[in-house]
Order: C-alpha cells, then structure tokens, then sequence
C-alpha cells in the first residue's frame, strides 16, 4: 500500500510539472495577455532574392505590440538571417515541413529568408503574425 501512494504522489509531481505546453507559449512571453492573429501572409522564396515579412499592412510601431510571428516552410528548405542578408549557403536554415516561432517586433521585421541551393523547387512560406490583448 504504500509504494502506492508514493507512485500516485510522483504521479501526480510529474504531471504537475511536465505539462506541456503550446510552442508558442513555450517562447514568447504575453505577460497574461492572450494572443490575437491579425495577419496571414504567404511568400514564394526562390534562390535568388531574399524576401522578408511585409510590415506595411499592420498598425505603426506603438500602436499595437507585435509579440510573435509563426511561420511555416513548404515544398524546399529555407535559410534565414535576422542580421544581414542570408544565401543559398549562409544562415540558419529550416527544413521542409518545419516550423518556427519569433518573438517580438524587432526580430520580425529583420526576418530575411532564401531558398537553398538543393532541390529545384521554390519554397512557400507562410506567416501567422499575432498580436497580444487584455
């Protein structure tokens, strides 16, 4: 009886402790606000110009707080770069099928990303960019 309760007592700690959580809210802090989608983007990004995040449709810096971008790669592997502009061969690249979150406005608006130089097909890359509300 009484490795049973202590199973049901690490039971219980380790779910207490081990829930997991969305990815999102694993990265980008909402300080108790809810997140709120406010735009849908879609690129096609070859292997010859990078292409970032159109800020032009959202609301000016200030007016609203930009808290994550999530963004998904289809069809050929990406690489991007926050500092610079990345190539076929330079920055952090992302696999087909894969997908990432950006935290904060900064890092959203410096997002530049190309497709690799492997494959022949261009990539999509599709952006969810959220906002945070009370």
């Amino acid at each position: 009886m009484r490795w049973c309760r202590v199973f049901l007592l690490l039971l219980g700690l380790c779910l207490w402790c081990g829930v997991p959580q969305s990815v999102a809210q694993q990265t980008c802090r909402s300080e108790g606000k809810g997140f709120r989608a406010i735009d849908f983007q879609e690129f096609t990004v070859t292997n010859t110009v990078p292409v970032g995040i159109n800020m032009a449709k959202l609301p000016a810096q200030g007016t609203t707080d930009i808290a994550m971008a999530y963004i998904s790669v289809e069809d050929a592997t990406i690489r991007f770069r926050f500092a610079g502009v990345p190539s076929q061969t330079s920055g952090h690249e992302i696999a087909v099928g894969t997908s990432a979150v950006l935290c904060g406005r900064s890092l959203i608006e410096t997002f530049r990303a190309i497709r690799t130089s492997s494959g022949s097909g261009n990539a999509i890359l599709r952006i969810t960019l959220f906002d945070t509300y009370y």
